[in-house]
């Protein structure tokens, strides 16, 4: 009875996947939303390259596949500037069986033209597709919107969207990996990414050039408890208002592995804004560079919020008026620990003379340590807590925290060529290269796999004396072993770098 029942289980496994039909398009249908009208669950809809001209209803059905047969930069849906490009409004749930892949979305017309939108139209229902190695540009709206769902996103390039980059809004947990969010602006918040409630897990991406008129140029997260930022590169992204890189409202968060640098605000938090009991937990995240109009160039953290920061490096960060590294201002205990913090002018500042201010075993390169306008005015070294004299603690830099130059020495002219380690290595997917030149040079920085094609050029041109770094992103390459060599004249140096998938 039991083989009996296991057969005809099989074999209805069998008759439904060999009901699945792929329907080609233009050669079945001329149009992928003709194509879709005719779909059923399980269906595969192969687009061949082209441009097709059209704002796109998906239909009240689970598991279909939109597939390109070519990729985003030859297969391309432009909305026309007349309306969402995708829209998924339907009564029913949409999961991650419904694929959209290798596709050019682009040109949503209209205040709220999304380049994909998904939204249940009845509050029992969730939409949650898979959007994977799509080009999402120039959209009047956000080039991701989901509300009310846990869309998987990775392996995309969200760039220069009117509306903003992302904006999802759920309950459950979301990944988006591997993708690049960059030349985004949001008249809202969240300039990058916008996340409210769920859990959101960002994992290797590049986000970078975003502005928004409020908070949070980068990334805007309110009430999404347990969200994870993780090997992320967080650049040159601008708000207006507070968190130029990043800005938190309430719950717990982890930020590990990442690179914030070059952000800023036009208020507080250049790097990262933690408002109204925000509780980050920072672990070997390079925060450099940044700058605020206001408080806290680097992290600025207020009202009830306090930080986690172990293992990280806070240099060259710039705030207007007072905190230029870090910036604590509020009613819980943070704790900054085991960290590199120099050459911020004022390194930790802490505004309460009776909120202890955690401070051990840090390393102060330029002697300005946690700040107290009471206890400790000078702000000199290093203390178990910044309402009381400071006692020094580490005298070398934490070698788990990431590197930096030396201090004092950031504008001395290099005197050798020389190609560093990438950081982090191994690495998933994006890493981080840098060089030196001791002379102006015409320089090539060049990736090969282990069959000595090339892969990847990252800079090809003039470039001045000094230290210049560039980004390598590894997300189409397959895991294993690469060289990346840099030719300067007659100079030539080669690293190895490993991609661990």
């Amino acid at each position: 009875m039991r083989t009996t029942a296991y057969a005809l289980a099989v074999m209805m496994i069998v008759s439904s996947l060999t009901c699945a039909t792929i329907i080609n398009v233009p050669g079945d249908y001329p149009t992928i939303q003709g194509a879709l009208a005719v779909a059923a669950q399980g269906d595969t809809v192969l687009v061949q390259p082209g441009t097709y001209v059209e704002n796109i209803l998906w239909p009240p059905v689970n598991d279909i596949k939109l597939l390109s047969a070519g990729d985003s930069s030859n297969t391309i849906i432009d909305g026309h500037d007349a309306h969402i490009v995708i829209a998924i409004l339907v009564p029913v749930d949409i999961d991650t069986t419904t694929v959209i892949s290798g596709f050019g979305i682009t040109n949503g017309g209209g205040r709220y033209a999304h380049g994909i939108c998904g939204e249940p139209t009845s509050p029992d229902n969730w939409i949650s597709p898979t959007i994977r190695k799509c080009a999402i540009t120039r959209n009047r709206g956000r080039g991701i919107w989901v509300y009310g769902g846990t869309p998987v996103i990775e392996d995309c390039a969200i760039t220069e969207n009117e509306g903003g980059g992302i904006l999802l809004a759920t309950n459950w947990t979301t990944p988006i990996r591997n993708s690049v969010i960059t030349g985004n602006y949001a008249e809202e918040a969240g300039g990058g990414i916008m996340l409210y409630a769920g859990c959101v897990t960002i994992e290797n991406c590049i986000i970078s050039g975003n502005v928004t008129d409020l908070q949070g140029g980068g990334i805007w997260i309110c009430f999404a408890s347990n969200t994870s930022i993780e090997r992320c590169l967080i650049i040159g992204n601008h708000a207006e208002g507070q968190g130029g890189g990043i800005y938190y409202l309430c719950e717990s968060h982890l930020i590990k592995d990442c690179t914030i640098s070059a952000n800023s605000s036009g208020s507080g938090g250049g790097g990262i804004f933690c408002d109204f009991a925000a509780h980050p937990t920072l672990i070997r995240v390079l925060v450099e560079g940044n700058s605020a109009s206001h408080f806290g160039g680097g992290i600025c953290a207020l009202f009830d919020s306090y930080l986690s920061i172990q293992h990280c490096t806070i240099v060259r960060n710039h705030a207007d008026v007072e905190g230029d590294g870090v910036y604590v201002r509020g009613f819980s205990p943070s704790t900054i620990s085991r960290s590199n913090i120099y050459s911020n002018g004022m390194g930790v500042y802490n505004l309460d003379a009776t909120q202890e201010l955690y401070c051990p075993n840090n390393w102060w390169g330029d002697a300005t340590g946690p700040y107290n306008l009471v206890y400790n005015p000078l702000g000199l070294g290093d203390s178990t807590n910044a309402t009381v004299n400071p006692i020094p603690f580490l005298t070398e830099p934490d070698s788990l925290a990431p590197p930096f130059s030396v201090p004092g020495q950031p504008v001395v002219q290099t005197v050798a060529f020389v190609l560093h380690q990438n950081y982090p290595n191994p690495f998933n997917p994006i890493t981080k290269l840098s060089f030196d030149l001791p002379v102006p040079a015409r320089v090539n920085l060049s990736v090969y796999d282990v069959l000595g094609r090339r892969v990847a050029t990252l800079a090809n041109g003039w470039y001045d004396t000094g230290n210049h770094q560039v980004l390598f992103n590894g997300s189409e390459l397959a895991s294993g072993i690469y060289f990346y060599e840099l030719s300067a004249g007659n100079n030539h140096q080669v690293r190895k770098a490993i991609l661990s998938k």
